[in-house]
């Protein structure tokens, strides 16, 4: 959103685009706990886990500040409703707070890219590997670069 990829704009508005946005980023997040529900074999500390598991809270944890972060800052839908939060969001609340919090997604891709790549089964299939560091590398280029 942050870097205003034109070729998008043609086909969508920023309306559009907001609500596109904000709708991935809420189904990863379930997606995201539904897969730690389903893979939690007991309740434990971080400490506890396997450096995967530790990866992938990580990236879940992360996308839901950015969730979060993204539906208080810029929805009206519970600040509009809770004159505590609209409180605390006029207080708090400043652009560059939001642009911060949202850079978090870096965080989540790393820590998925890592997830991803300590999994044996998935870091011995070369070709999904190569993919997905190309995939990875590109990612997060373009975000160093445009955001």
């Amino acid at each position: 959103m942050g870097s205003r990829q034109r070729f998008i704009e043609k086909h969508f508005t920023i309306p559009e685009m907001y609500e596109i946005n904000s709708l991935t980023g809420v189904v990863l997040s379930i997606m995201g706990i539904i897969h730690i529900i389903i893979h939690w074999n007991s309740f434990r500390w971080i400490t506890e886990m396997s450096t995967v598991s530790q990866t992938g809270f990580l990236a879940v944890f992360s996308l839901i500040i950015v969730i979060f972060s993204g539906i208080f800052s810029l929805s009206g839908i519970f600040t509009d409703r809770i004159p505590l939060l609209r409180k605390l969001k006029e207080s708090v609340y400043n652009h560059g707070l939001s642009l911060w919090l949202h850079r978090l997604s870096i965080v989540v891709i790393i820590a998925i890219y890592f997830h991803l790549f300590l999994l044996p089964f998935l870091n011995e299939n070369m070709l999904f590997m190569t993919l997905l560091t190309i995939y990875t590398v590109a990612i997060l280029g373009y975000l160093v670069i445009w955001i």
